[in-house]
């Protein structure tokens, strides 16, 4: 006779969840479009630095309407800085640039092996569990990195990766230091809302100081309307609004079940350049970006089957999607 189901919490908001989410990762992925045209329109540090005080001021005003304090104590201000630097201000200033050469497409697929960066991480600095499946998923996603990197050409990668490519690389190892160091969140006393609120918040601050000294900073008065238009898209829908979703929907179906929907990142933002801007799909990016989904899933899915001691993962790890960071 099996067992009795027993009813869990929310059970009946699972579909809007589920909705949320996949409309989360769907914003994400055309972020990096958005983030095309706005690199091409005005100059990366102009636009990081307005997205970031806009997102920062919105997120802590969300942290006070649900209540929470945004106190922080000194023994709590490296990480938060920890996660600024790296996560924040070089991922999106190397996303910005990166757009500014490569498609916004080829940009999502060479950045989505950030969560396989992380579980390399996890093993050689933390003992994490290897297991066969864990490194071949490990192997394929660094391969199709690599395939579309070179654009296939993996023979004469010197030549055929351009500087594009190699920001979007920027991209994806500074957004893994950024996810490997949040596991330090919860140990700390933090939780994922005001870390992240946060660390947008000193990301905002440090940018400011090289604006302030750059030539006109009040250059950014004169951006046109799709500038700012892509900055509260990056701000107000990609950071806040998707943040508080995927958040939320971690704490209602779990770390392992959001991890998937973190897969349909690249996949939408490819057939969002491909379908509505008439982006070219090259079969290195549908060969390389096929390999980083494959090996990201069999990584998460041999994570999520191996016995682990450390604590469940903080929203804000699980969420290795894109917020206002692209």
């Amino acid at each position: 006779m099996s067992a009795p189901r027993i009813p869990v919490p929310g059970d009946r908001s699972l579909p809007g969840t589920y909705m949320r989410m996949f409309a989360a990762t769907s914003i994400w992925a055309i972020t990096f479009h958005v983030g095309y045209y706005a690199s091409h329109h005005a100059d990366p540090l102009g636009v990081a630095f307005l997205c970031f005080l806009v997102a920062g001021i919105t997120l802590a005003l969300i942290a006070r309407l649900r209540g929470q304090s945004l106190r922080v104590t000194r023994k709590q201000l490296p990480l938060i800085f920890s996660l600024a630097i790296p996560g924040v201000v070089a991922y999106t200033l190397f996303f910005l640039a990166s757009v500014q050469t490569i498609s916004g497409s080829r940009a999502a697929l060479i950045t989505a092996g950030s969560p396989v960066l992380v579980e390399l991480a996890a093993i050689v600095l933390l003992g994490a569990t290897a297991s066969a499946m864990r490194w071949t998923g490990i192997v394929l996603a660094l391969l199709g990195t690599a395939v579309v990197l070179t654009g296939g050409n993996l023979l004469s990668a010197a030549t055929s990766v351009g500087r594009g490519e190699l920001y979007a690389l920027g991209c994806m190892v500074g957004w893994s230091i950024h996810v490997f160091m949040s596991r330090r969140i919860v140990p700390v006393g933090l939780n994922s809302l005001v870390a992240t609120t946060w660390s947008v918040l000193v990301g905002a601050a440090l940018l400011a100081v090289p604006l302030a000294l750059s030539d006109n900073p009040a250059r950014l008065l004169h951006y046109p309307a799709g500038v700012w238009a892509s900055v509260l898209h990056m701000a107000w829908l990609a950071t806040a609004l998707s943040f508080i979703w995927f958040a939320d929907g971690v704490r209602m179906i779990g770390p392992t079940r959001a991890s998937v929907f973190t897969n349909v990142v690249p996949v939408m933002a490819v057939l969002f350049g491909v379908l509505a801007l008439g982006e070219h799909l090259h079969w290195s990016m549908f060969a390389g970006g096929a390999l980083v989904v494959a090996g990201v899933w069999l990584t998460n899915r041999a994570g999520a089957s191996a016995p682990a001691p450390a604590p469940a993962p903080t929203p804000s790890a699980a969420c290795s999607g894109r917020s206002c960071h692209a």
